[in-house]
């Protein structure tokens, strides 16, 4: 091998290296799993910024989410995840500065 791919290899192959990476992309991003319109996960949840039994605004890394239904419910709301269960009725993705519009 040549020593450019020698070195690509023992970087791919580092542990550490590879954690670093991973801890780097679930910071700068979050994900989104909806299932139904029962429930919807964040990973990568920064804080609530609002909530009442028909509304949840959530801040995540980039954007704020707006979730909207009927008996909305918080759960699991640890380091960086929450779950929101009831009968979603919509999904807003709102660009930092507009939450004032709303």
């Amino acid at each position: 091998m040549s020593k450019d791919l020698n070195k690509l290899h023992s970087v791919a192959h580092n542990p550490r290296i590879i954690g670093n990476i991973a801890h780097a992309l679930t910071q700068s991003q979050a994900q989104i799993q909806i299932i139904d319109n029962k429930e919807i996960f964040f990973e990568g949840c920064k804080g609530i910024l609002g909530y009442s039994e028909n509304q949840v605004n959530v801040k995540l890394s980039r954007i704020n989410v707006v979730v909207t239904g009927i008996s909305l419910i918080m759960e699991n709301y640890n380091s960086g995840g929450l779950t929101i269960r009831g009968v979603l009725h919509s999904i807003e993705f709102v660009a930092r500065g507009e939450e004032d519009a709303l």
